[in-house]
């Protein structure tokens, strides 16, 4: 007997035929996950007696961009059954997934915009869901899968060309803060304080630069100034 056999012998019966499959859901339980398109879906809930459908709705997201694992040096992952509370913070890391692959960047221009569904229909006997995605999405959730691969393949590579590009980012920004030494209204702030205040103010991507190396930068551009008006 195959599937479509089963569905005219469930039929003849005067039963309505409801193709579900087992599906572990982001929570971790497993659940009935309805196959069909989404009006055979409708025609389920129908079926079943149901009158509301619940459904929740995810956005791409900055940390869609970023690979988070628990990772021991000697290349084994933790252990995913440990207690949160026991795992070492030192073997956690943070990687950004457009170093390892960088077409995964074009997506950034999509980051809030709704990527995947999913309706949950309950009664008293029985729930299903049904998920739908954007063509899109299935397009990214790929290429990130892939990136993750190349990072696992290699994450001191991986590493060392983060930090490069980070400093070389870092020094793309501090380059606007030394173009304000030629600014009339910075030069006239009396305290390195406020000089970096104004800086801050005025180009609000500084935040994402090291602490120690913007207020050095200030100092700087403030012994600059201090003697340009001795002359």
């Amino acid at each position: 007997m195959i599937t479509s056999e089963l569905v005219q012998r469930i039929k003849s019966a005067g039963f309505f035929p409801i193709h579900v499959e087992w599906n572990t859901g982001r929570n971790g339980d497993s659940e009935l996950r309805f196959v069909g398109s989404l009006e055979e879906f409708f025609e389920a809930t129908k079926a079943l007696g149901i009158t509301s459908v619940f459904f929740l709705v995810w956005k791409l997201d900055e940390e869609d961009f970023l690979y988070d694992s628990d990772y021991e040096e000697d290349g084994d992952y933790s252990d995913e059954d440990e207690p949160a509370s026991e795992k070492s913070d030192e073997g956690n890391e943070s990687f950004d997934l457009t170093v390892a692959l960088p077409s995964l960047a074009d997506f950034k221009k999509r980051i809030g915009q709704e990527h995947e569904f999913l309706l949950v229909a309950k009664s008293q006997f029985a729930s299903i869901s049904f998920s739908l995605s954007e063509s899109w999405w299935d397009s990214f959730a790929e290429q990130r899968e892939k990136a993750i691969q190349k990072v696992d393949e290699n994450r001191e590579a991986m590493r060392e060309k983060m930090e490069k590009q980070k400093l070389e980012k870092e020094n793309e920004l501090l380059k606007q803060v030394r173009g304000l030494l030629n600014d009339l209204e910075f030069s006239r702030i009396p305290t390195q304080r406020g000089m970096k205040a104004y800086a801050l103010e005025k180009f609000p991507e500084l935040e994402e630069v090291d602490e120690s190396s913007l207020v050095e930068e200030i100092r700087k551009l403030d012994d600059k100034l201090k003697a340009r008006k001795r002359k």
